[in-house]
């Protein structure tokens, strides 16, 4: 979580869960997310139309 948000920034991760998302992040996850960031009431990116699961997110 340290590195996450000093390399990318609060408001970075927020727009990435709340845009884009990813269906490789669990439910916990996102709760744990939604809890760190203050959105618990925010609409978030559907996880499940971003990629496919199998893919890895570095890879095109």
């Amino acid at each position: 979580m340290r590195w996450l948000l000093a390399t990318y920034g609060r408001d970075e991760v927020h727009r990435f869960l709340r845009d884009e998302g990813h269906p490789e992040l669990s439910d916990r996850t996102l709760a744990f997310w939604r809890a760190a960031l203050h959105a618990r009431g925010e609409r978030w990116a559907d996880r499940t139309a971003s990629r496919p699961l199998s893919a890895a997110p570095w890879v095109d």
